[in-house]
């Protein structure tokens, strides 16, 4: 076992410390760029919480397994956020992966 220093990243989540007020944070704004870039979400406007969940429908007839598996890996990356740093995205996440 060696010492490495103060913990900064862990699982793509930054971790900032301020030990005098005895506070910590996590962050995990380079994983929301990174899943915003690989779905070519960068210019997309963006939405503010609390989402209306009463006007949620499904969007596509019969979608392809092309369209499936986009929509699986995009409602996935948002459930991993939502489930280590992200609980107020969850209430939403929970409502896309109805549609999954």
């Amino acid at each position: 076992m060696r010492d490495l220093g103060e913990l900064t990243w862990f699982l793509e989540i930054r971790i900032i410390r301020d030990r005098a007020q005895r506070k910590i944070w996590l962050c995990q704004d380079a994983y929301i760029e990174k899943i915003t870039k690989s779905f070519h979400l960068e210019n997309v406007r963006p939405a503010y919480t609390p989402l209306p969940t009463k006007e949620l429908t499904a969007g596509i007839e019969n979608p392809s397994p092309q369209d499936i598996y986009a929509y699986q890996r995009k409602v996935g990356s948002i459930l991993y956020a939502a489930t280590m740093t992200r609980p107020d995205v969850a209430c939403m996440a929970g409502k896309l992966s109805e549609f999954l």
